[in-house]
Parts: structure tokens; sequence; C-alpha cells
């Protein structure tokens, strides 16, 4: 079980690696993102992914802001 935790976080690790200069949000998103905001429409995000992920894509688009609540992979 260790060596397959071991394998996974370095999976995840190789994609933020791999990523990290070219994940960006799609056209339009952030603006349809400050419109849910402006329209007083909270928002969450539920996923497998690991929080590092998680904290990874919103940051590297620039969109942690728009969500209030985060359920990653250690909810399920």
């Amino acid at each position: 079980a260790e060596k397959l935790k071991a394998y996974a976080d370095e999976k995840e690790q190789l994609f933020r690696e791999l990523y990290a200069d070219d994940i960006k949000p799609l056209n339009g998103l952030l603006n349809f993102l400050d419109a849910t905001l402006e329209a007083g429409i909270s928002l969450a995000i539920g996923t497998s992914a690991p929080r590092a992920n998680v904290d990874f894509t919103l940051s590297k688009t620039g969109t942690g802001k728009y969500f209030k609540t985060i359920l990653d992979e250690s909810f399920v």
C-alpha cells in the first residue's frame, strides 16, 4: 500500500511539473466566474483529484477566489 501511494504521489507531482507553464483558464471562464460573483451565486468544486492538484490548478488559473467550498479526493 505504501509503495502504491508513493507511485501515485510521484505521478501527481510529475503532472504538476509538466503542466506548470501550460495551465490557463479557458477563454471566457474568468468572465463567467466574475458574473457568478456579481449575481451572488456561490460556487463549489467537487473532484477526485488530490488537494495538491486542486490548489495547483486554482493557483495557475487565478480561479481560487471564486470557490467557497472545495471537496477533493480526501472527502471520498
